[in-house]
């Protein structure tokens, strides 16, 4: 991605004669006739999605780009409309609106998007691959299970080759850098790190709980056995990322007490654990996960809930291109407008708090202090594995 000075000074003078030479050339080629706008193909896997609404973003003009990359970023935009786009977002009325804006933006690239969470989607994808097939571009979603399931299976490919414009991955418009991956321990450049938020902890119902509950030893407590909601710890997914967390913050026997005596109702789908904090159905939630809470909240249900007591880590959402993606030039396209101002201002409105400087806050997701980063727990990063690995292992021994 880096010139040398002298590199940069040889392709502006070859600018500069290419110009004269076309100056002195006859007349310009007539202009083509528009190209007709493609049918836009929607494809849905069959897990439960929330209903759209309307979500306010201003977006910007499409950049412009300066100086060597132009004609890359041309070549890529011009290439991408006998192309599509085939891309897996979490669910969530965000990405929905992410991908309208996509297509307002490239109305001739042709999309088919598919929301699923990646501990549901990524055996799919694995199967596919290791029968040959490869049908998927491009995937932004949760990042634990990107970073420690899919990817060590070989699932995506390094984001390198399919980064064009230079502001894309200016190191001064990111909060950390450009250059976060969750694949450390491997060194390699995959699943990138481009939101990041602050959660885990417990969350508490201040209907049914009004005072109390502020601190993780109170979970202990035997007047809430049986009244405590998890999401299944040993699943991969948010509940193992905050019991995770747990784990490091207060150890081995505070979770196992945690686990087994307080017998926690252990529950697997996603969308369930925000549903039952709304409903009243338990007060204390762990691993509930924001963005089905956001939606209730946006529309005015389970505002007294109080979240991220007790103790807390990063919840990263990851960004990776899929090995042999068969839309290269539309994965192009999108990977850079998603990653520039445009695509980062909607998903930290609408879906979770990007690292990109200058974009607004989540109004429910708490933005981390990057001053302070090295004070968070991190479980989804390649190197915290063991850590994901240990609390599984634990979470299904205490099943058993």
């Amino acid at each position: 991605m880096k010139r040398s000075l002298w590199s940069a000074l040889l392709v502006t003078l070859m600018g500069a004669l290419a110009l004269m030479v076309v100056g002195c050339g006859s007349d310009p080629t007539p202009t083509p006739a528009p190209t007709p706008t493609p049918v836009v193909v929607e494809v849905e896997v069959p897990v439960e999605v929330p209903v759209e609404v309307p979500v306010e973003v201003v977006v910007t003009a499409t950049p412009t780009p300066e100086g060597a990359h132009v004609a890359e970023w041309a070549a890529a935009q011009e290439a991408a409309k006998s192309e599509k786009l085939v891309i897996n977002t979490k669910p969530g009325d965000g990405a929905n609106f992410l991908i309208k804006e996509f297509r307002r933006t490239f109305p001739e690239i042709e999309v088919e998007h598919t929301t699923a969470f990646p501990s549901r989607f990524g055996p799919r994808i694995i199967a596919e691959q290791q029968a040959g097939q490869y049908l998927w571009d491009v995937m932004a979603n949760f990042a634990g299970n990107m970073t420690n399931v899919m990817a060590p299976a070989g699932t995506f490919q390094d984001l390198e080759p399919f980064l064009i414009l230079p502001e894309v991955t200016d190191d001064d418009n990111w909060y950390l850098g450009f250059d976060v991956y969750g694949n450390d321990a491997s060194g390699l450049d995959q699943v990138f790190y481009f939101a990041m938020d602050l959660r885990g902890g417990f969350y508490v119902n201040r209907d049914l709980e009004p005072t109390g509950l502020t601190d993780a030893d109170e979970l202990l407590d035997p007047k809430w056995k049986g009244k405590i909601l998890i999401h299944d710890p040993a699943a991969n997914g948010g509940g193992t990322a905050a019991i995770g967390s747990l784990l490091a913050f207060k150890g081995e026997e505070f979770v196992t007490q945690l686990l087994r005596d307080q017998e926690p109702i252990i529950i697997e789908d996603p969308r369930t654990t925000a549903e039952w904090m709304v409903t009243e159905r338990v007060p204390i939630g762990i691993g509930v996960y924001d963005n089905f809470l956001d939606e209730f909240n946006s529309e005015g249900v389970g505002l007294s809930i109080e979240r991220r007591l007790g103790w807390g880590h990063i919840s990263p959402d990851g960004f990776a291109v899929y090995k042999n993606a068969p839309h290269p030039n539309a994965t192009k396209v999108f990977v850079n407008w998603f990653l520039g101002d445009d695509g980062q201002r909607i998903w930290a409105s609408t879906m979770a708090n990007s690292r990109r400087k200058g974009m607004p806050h989540h109004p429910f997701q708490n933005h981390p202090d990057y001053d302070r980063i090295e004070t968070y727990t991190v479980p989804d990063f390649e190197s915290n594995s063991s850590l994901l690995k240990d609390t599984i292992a634990l979470a299904e021994q205490l099943r058993n």
